[in-house]
Order: structure tokens, then sequence, then C-alpha cells
């Protein structure tokens, strides 16, 4: 099964703005102008993956990637929390 982000988090036990933080932080992730995604690492080893996603604001289709993390990436997010302190150390809130 795969997870939102926000899903992830919750799986976790951390909050989505404080996972998101954390993986920037832990330079899991990197960002590219405003959206955030996982270094290509971290997809190779089956954490994460992108899926294509299309939106419209007005006549204009947009496109963006949503991320996903799968149950390895839950597993890996799990292992990272318990390997580096308590929650409050590894997913801080910003």
């Amino acid at each position: 099964m795969n997870y939102s982000l926000q899903q992830a988090a919750k799986l976790v036990g951390v909050g989505p703005k404080a996972l998101s933080n954390t993986l920037l932080e832990e330079n899991i992730f990197i960002r590219v102008g405003e959206q955030r995604y996982p270094k290509q690492e971290y997809l190779d080893k089956g954490y994460f993956y992108k899926k294509p996603s299309c939106y419209h604001v007005g006549p204009v289709q947009k496109s963006h990637l949503r991320i996903f993390v799968t149950e390895r990436g839950i597993n890996f997010l799990r292992a990272v929390k318990c390997g580096m302190g308590t929650q409050e150390q590894i997913f801080r809130a910003r």
C-alpha cells in the first residue's frame, strides 16, 4: 500500500509539517521552487514514488508531481525516527 505524506506522518506519529521539514533538514528531500521532492537515491530504494497529477486553474491545465510513501518508506521513516532521538528531537514542528 502507498500513503500520502499526510497519511505517512500520522502512521509515524508526527505532524505532516514536522515530517516535511525533517525530510528537508535530513537531506532526504530537496526543494525545487515551491515543491519538495525526495532525492533520487530514496526513490531508487523504493521508499517514495512520484505520481504526475493535473489540475485546472480556470481554462489553464497545470501539472505537478504528487509524492507517496511506500510500505518500505514507512519502515524507513520509523527507523529514522527511532535511530536519531526522541520524536521532538527528530520531527521538530516549526
